[in-house]
């Protein structure tokens, strides 16, 4: 599967010889110790590890530090081999909420310009602050949430429109 960390893309494979990333051979013993919680040991290091889902995206908590990987679809991935870089799926019109939390910051203000990538909302959720970024180059249509305010997973917080 290929995946996207921080920007970089990256390769995760499954095999019955364990796992590799980036095709380097990692062994690590996992243990599911509930839905979505995993144990990994490697290298003699124990990690607690967190996985909440969302379509494509997932919230990957390992020992109470969250990142987020995005999960490249074949497609996607195929698209980009043949030069084409634009898909339906890249002109989003929300930002929707990946998990349920409280709203602590709004980075933005209706009909602000937004990049690609930055910064709009600051979501606390399972206790851990969370910056959710703009997935689309555009403008702030309407802002939907306001500090303090407690939301669910999928509820949209931003919506945009294209730059003016």
């Amino acid at each position: 599967m290929k995946v996207i960390i921080n920007e970089k893309e990256h390769e995760i494979l499954d095999s019955e010889n364990g796992i590799s990333f980036d095709g380097i051979p990692l062994e690590v013993l996992v243990n599911e110790t509930g839905e979505g919680s995993f144990h990994f040991i490697y290298n003699d290091t124990s990690y607690r590890i967190i996985v909440e889902q969302s379509d494509n995206t997932y919230q990957v908590q390992i020992n109470g530090k969250r990142i987020s990987v995005q999960e490249l679809s074949r497609l996607k991935d195929l698209m980009a081999k043949i030069g084409v870089t634009s898909l339906a799926t890249d002109h989003v019109k929300e930002l929707k909420a990946p998990m349920p939390g409280k709203i602590l910051k709004v980075l933005v203000n209706n009909n602000d310009p937004i990049n690609k990538t930055q910064g709009v909302i600051v979501l606390e959720a399972m206790k851990m602050e969370n910056v959710l970024k703009s997935p689309v180059e555009g403008q702030i249509a309407e802002i939907a949430v306001s500090p303090g305010d407690t939301v669910e997973k999928d509820q949209i917080l931003v919506t945009f429109e294209d730059p003016k």
